[in-house]
């Protein structure tokens, strides 16, 4: 039982089982979190570019989000981006779009499981785990904050690229300043979207960690 203060009429109110309560929204929030990834999923079969063959014949290769949210290797990362076309390009902002749905549902049931084993574990002895959840929990608004941001640097630079790309170039000169001002718009933003995605990916690992931690200790 759960006692809460009520401001207005200074008396207190006593929430029964107030951590499955917790644990109620935190399902619903996975079933949100479940049914906008579907819905983001949706839009990975329009993520193609061409590849060249052996016999100089373009053949359409597919990618994924990650390739571009986790750009390790900067030869692919630039394979994809000069190689996806304008239709791609539109798939790729709506399936962003798509993640902005995705991304409450998500972070929320990290944050309400937090909420949950931490109800749990009141009156317990393990400390340690206590101490985990409560200076953890933000852990899953950092991911949250980080993966905005890399939404917003993978947006603005295909914004960026597709205009270059588009720019008329007459002579040899002009296509060389354009293809350097397109490398150079790739190697900036690839930095930004690797350090993003990096503390999303630290942050939302040690999250669940936490959380699993917490329920195996529960299930012991």
């Amino acid at each position: 039982m759960t006692t809460l203060l009520n401001f207005d009429l200074n008396l207190p109110v006593h929430i029964h089982n107030f951590d499955q309560l917790i644990l109620w929204l935190a399902i619903l929030a996975s079933i949100g979190t479940i049914t906008t990834g579907a819905y983001l999923a949706s839009f990975s079969k329009g993520f193609l570019y061409p590849v060249k063959t052996y016999e100089n014949k373009n053949i359409l290769k597919k990618f994924s989000l990650i390739n571009l949210q986790l750009p390790f290797r900067n030869s692919y990362f630039k394979k994809i981006l000069f190689g996806i076309n304008s239709k791609t390009n539109t798939i790729i902002h709506k399936s962003l779009k798509a993640d902005a749905l995705f991304m409450p549902f998500a972070y929320a049931t990290l944050l309400l499981l937090f909420f949950y084993f931490w109800l749990r574990f009141q009156g317990k002895p393990d400390s340690i785990i206590v101490s985990l959840l409560l200076n953890g929990w933000y852990f899953p608004l950092i991911a949250y904050v980080m993966d905005i941001c890399e939404n917003s640097f993978t947006a603005s630079l295909l914004k960026k690229l597709e205009i270059l790309k588009q720019a008329k170039t007459t002579n040899a000169e002009d296509r060389k300043l354009n293809e350097s001002d397109k490398n150079q718009l790739i190697c900036k933003f690839r930095i930004k979207i690797l350090l993003a995605s990096g503390l999303k990916w630290l942050a939302a690992i040690v999250s669940i960690a936490i959380i699993l931690a917490a329920l195996s200790i529960l299930l012991l």
